[in-house]
């Protein structure tokens, strides 16, 4: 409430009581007098103000009724009644005040500034505005009301935007910093709502300027923090946590995604530290044991990992954090040597049951029945980026058949790049689904008539199986990006082979999905590169901005160096597997082969071994078995994809981890001239590598026991000749073989999907003269 009035000296108060004593003796000799009522109402009025300033309300208000006594007209008394009224609280009786004094005197700026913060305060930003608007029509200049203005648009933009109105709020945002540049929760809100448009740049230039206003706002320290890290910023990101925990050191959140930070640079221990104070600080904060959880899986501590998705499953009940906790509990099962596969299996298939019995699904769906239309596939992902999934999602997306087949792209992506762009070009239509509601992209399926959808991520990280759960389209797949079953009773196949899933040893009451074996491999690996696109050329045709693009993006791509044991006189045997796969039973088979080959080293690159408790815990387990730790050298994450490639040449020979084989890593490993010595399994898990080797024609280095395993590696290791010639011819039979000719592969996936859309046709056949009931929802 505005009151520019500050109070008279006592001798400036007597001199005003004199002067109302001489006004009233004048009054009586002259009771016409306007001019002696107005001087006396003034004089009343101001000793008003002077007793509510010293501390005597009555007496106050008794001098105002006094002063309006002689002069109704006089809006300053009116004025002054209401900002003495509102002060005790009485904001209908002050309101009533202000605007007589309006009504009296519309130009009065101070009566419109404290009727808007009245409106204001009763939620009528509207009304509150106007009055603010007039106050500054009058006296533009009127820094307070201005500073109110802008609050109370910042305030009216968040309003609007809680009613999903985004581009209003942003006009709202901006015309409150017309009013007062420096006002910081105007810029904070700003930040919030771009960062929320996906526009991260602008997001973070608000974010920026809130902070140059407001440097100890941790919030805005936070979310900028936050959008470092999508941006993949992580020095910037650690110094926004850095310093919001200087102001906040029980920030919570900040503490959780601080240790966020340190894990994605591999710097373990620190962030094991902070998740554990993020617990201490508040022992229900769900999210810090699930990132506990992912850290300790990293390191290859899968049973501690377990227990710790199991304590966030229990705190974070009927949240997206259990549903987290529950996919990162599955993928870390197929590590845990202690579990049998029916346990793992059984597991998933529960899980499975559980939540689609908690969300419900359709059993009917209302798209047409032909067997001979151009069929919707909807390919759904986060993994549309320059990540691992992505370089056996692009053959597909290059070589689809479009005038049978549409294609669409649904796409969870949380950081696009160049990659993404090119994707996008290669769909008949692309969708943007990060961030929506699993509801909004079951209705969105259906809205574009998606007749199968094919989930590319199982329980890894941003999968969508909220949403396949539901059961939006009529046939549901899953394919490359997870080995082994969702476990969802919804999805309806599942794309794999004769090597990874035998069919003389897998159960199918093992899976959820009926198991479709794209033979001779269920990979198409494209790995981006000049030398695939001349063996491949673009089966779009010719187009000059496009190759002109491919070839800068990978202009740098890494040739297939000399076996490196000719510089370094040894023999190097590796894997950029994750360590987590590097199990003690593995290391224990390792240790036998470099035992029998004593001038081999072993290399490993993984981004926890950035951590020395992590490496010495690595070489550890090498050590045990009689290795010295000379022999075994440890690299951190290589950001860079082309210099991730390079790496290869310094290994002569990759060996596979089980049960979880690798897979990415193996493609890699092969394209770069390394050949690569696997273990065949029961299971899809860890026989990646043996559908590898059994693809490229290499029978001769997979091995059916671990026995056989060491032999092959270390008759391997011994023939230098061997190896040279391995690595002079594996990326042309790589990129010649079945692995790489993505039009072969989409012709077969393409026969698969008329095969199972012709099956639900004719189990659907009784509903062909319509449209199939699009509510219908069955509980299990």
């Amino acid at each position: 409430i505005n009151a520019e009035y500050m109070g008279l000296p006592e001798h400036e108060e007597q001199k005003l009581r004199e002067k109302i004593v001489d006004l009233k003796r004048e009054l009586i000799l002259d009771p016409d007098n306007k001019a002696y009522c107005h001087q006396l109402a003034v004089a009343l009025c101001d000793l008003g103000t002077q007793l509510k300033l010293t501390g005597h309300p009555v007496e106050s208000r008794q001098r105002y009724d006094e002063s309006i006594s002689f002069n109704p007209k006089y809006p300053d008394a009116y004025y002054n009644l209401g900002v003495l009224i509102g002060e005790q609280g009485d904001f209908d009786t002050a309101s009533t005040y202000y605007e007589k004094a309006l009504e009296l005197f519309p130009c009065y700026p101070d009566a419109h500034c404290n009727l808007g913060v009245i409106k204001k305060q009763r939620g009528d930003l509207v009304g509150a505005k106007a009055h603010y608007e007039q106050a500054l029509l009058f006296r533009p200049n009127y820094e307070l009301v201005r500073r109110n203005l802008a609050i109370l648009l910042s305030d009216l933009g968040t309003k609007v935007k809680s009613d999903g109105d985004a581009k209003n709020a942003i006009k709202c945002y901006k015309e409150s910093l017309s009013y007062d540049p420096f006002y910081a929760e105007a810029y904070y809100n700003l930040g919030v709502v771009y960062s929320e448009k996906k526009l991260l740049n602008k997001a973070v230039y608000y974010y920026r300027m809130c902070l140059h206003f407001a440097p100890h706002m941790v919030t805005a320290l936070h979310n900028l923090g936050i959008l470092y890290k999508d941006l993949g910023l992580l020095d910037k990101s650690l110094e926004c946590y850095t310093n919001c925990l200087k102001y906040a050191p029980g920030f919570v959140q900040a503490l959780n995604d601080l240790g966020m930070i340190y894990s994605m640079m591999g710097r373990h221990e620190d962030a094991i530290r902070l998740f554990e104070q993020a617990i201490k600080h508040n022992p229900l904060y769900a999210v810090a044991y699930n990132n506990l959880g992912v850290v300790l899986r990293d390191e290859g501590k899968v049973v501690d990992a377990i227990r710790y998705y199991d304590m966030c499953i229990t705190l974070a009940r009927e949240t997206p954090e259990e549903f987290n906790a529950h996919h990162n509990k599955l993928l870390a099962a197929n590590y845990d040597t202690t579990r049998s596969w029916d346990d793992i299996q059984n597991l998933h298939l529960d899980w499975g049951k559980r939540y689609c019995k908690h969300v419900g699904f359709r059993t009917s769906w209302p798209n047409k029945i032909d067997k001979d239309k151009r069929l919707v596939i909807g390919y759904l992902s986060p993994d549309y980026f320059y990540h691992s999934v992505s370089y056996f999602v692009h053959n597909v997306l290059l070589n689809h058949e479009h005038e049978n087949f549409k294609i669409v792209c649904l796409s969870n992506v949380n950081r696009a790049d160049d990659k993404t762009a090119r994707f996008k070009e290669l769909a008949d239509e692309w969708h943007e689904i990060y961030g929506k509601s699993s509801e909004d992209v079951c209705v969105l399926t259906q809205q574009l008539g998606i007749d199968i959808l094919v989930d590319l991520t199982g329980h890894t990280s941003g999968n969508r199986l909220d949403v396949f759960a539901r059961k939006p389209c009529p046939i549901q797949v899953t394919w490359i990006g997870y080995p082994n079953t969702t476990g969802l009773p919804t999805i309806d196949y599942r794309f794999t082979d004769s090597q990874v899933d035998p069919e003389n040893i897998v159960k199918p009451e093992h899976y959820s999905e009926k198991l479709i074996r794209i033979d001779p491999c269920f990979l198409s690996y494209n790995p981006d590169t000049p030398d695939f696109y001349n063996q491949w050329p673009n089966p779009k045709g010719p187009d000059l901005k496009r190759i002109a693009k491919e070839q800068q993006l990978d202009r740098n791509s890494p040739a297939v160096g000399p076996p490196p044991h000719l510089s370094s006189g040894f023999i190097t045997i590796g894997t950029f597997n994750s360590i987590s796969k590097i199990t003690p039973k593995v290391a224990e088979v390792w240790s036998k082969v470099m035992s029998q080959v004593p001038e081999m080293r072993l290399l490993l690159k993984s981004k926890p071994l950035a951590c020395p408790r992590v490496r010495k815990d690595m070489i550890g387990l090498f050590t045990v078995h009689g290795i010295s730790s000379d022999r075994i050298h440890c690299v951190g994450l290589i950001a860079n994809h082309n210099s991730h490639l390079a790496a290869y040449n310094e290994i002569d020979l990759t060996l596979d981890c089980w049960p979880y084989a690798g897979t990415a890593t193996s493609c890699e490993a092969l394209y770069m001239g390394v050949p690569l010595v696997c273990l065949r399994g029961e299971h899809h898990c860890q026989n990646v590598g043996v559908s590898l080797n059994s693809v490229l024609g290499y029978p001769e280095l997979i091995a059916n026991t671990e026995e056989e395993y060491i032999e092959i590696a270390v008759k391997l290791a011994r023939d230098r000749q061997r190896l040279a010639k391995y690595r002079e011819e594996l990326r042309g039979r790589m990129l010649k073989s079945p692995l790489c000719n993505g039009k072969m592969y989409v012709e077969k996936v393409e026969d698969e999907y008329r095969k199972m859309w012709h099956k639900y046709c004719n189990d659907h056949s009784e509903n062909s003269d319509g449209p199939c009931d699009h509510t219908s929802i069955n509980i299990l």
